[in-house]
């Protein structure tokens, strides 16, 4: 039986998918304990004939036939931070194509210096640089400091979508 989920594992009784159950010394794996009670019984037919569950389950987990454990499905987990990365780096560069007006205000805050500053810089880059625009989205960008990048790409972060 398969997963169609995103659950790590699945349970080879039922199908259902597993962040946590019975895993078998064979690397199998069982989410109940009433599915692994009727596994062991079928399995180890001599051994476990005429016990009670308790005792089945006592001593199948003292020979190590299984362990409970929980799983955690790091391929997901990576998949999601790559996914959400690659929607950040085409969020801004839909930013630098669209850029709002009065972007720098917004960003830095309306009137501070720091804004003030920062807007100068971009008048000059567009008296400077004919192309404009999206260019010079990205030449202001590279002229900041780390913090005012990291407060620009916050800022369109929270404030712009590619989506919308």
């Amino acid at each position: 039986m398969s997963n169609l989920n995103k659950e790590p594992r699945t349970c080879i009784i039922t199908g259902a998918g597993m962040y946590e159950g019975y895993l078998l010394h064979n690397d199998e794996t069982i989410k109940d304990e009433t599915s692994l009670v009727a596994w062991l019984k079928e399995n180890y037919k001599c051994a476990y004939a005429d016990c009670s569950d308790e005792f089945i389950l006592d001593d199948a987990h003292e020979q190590e036939l299984y362990i409970w454990t929980e799983w955690y499905d790091e391929y997901d987990e990576e998949e999601e931070k790559r996914d959400a990365a690659a929607d950040s780096i085409t969020n801004f560069m839909y930013f630098a194509y669209n850029f709002p007006a009065g972007w720098i205000q917004k960003a830095f805050g309306e009137g501070t210096s720091l804004a003030n500053h920062i807007e100068a810089k971009w008048q000059n880059l567009n008296k400077r640089n004919g192309h404009g625009g999206t260019a010079n989205v990205f030449n202001l960008f590279m002229e900041l400091s780390e913090g005012n990048r990291e407060t620009l790409c916050t800022w369109v972060a929270e404030n712009y979508s590619y989506k919308v």
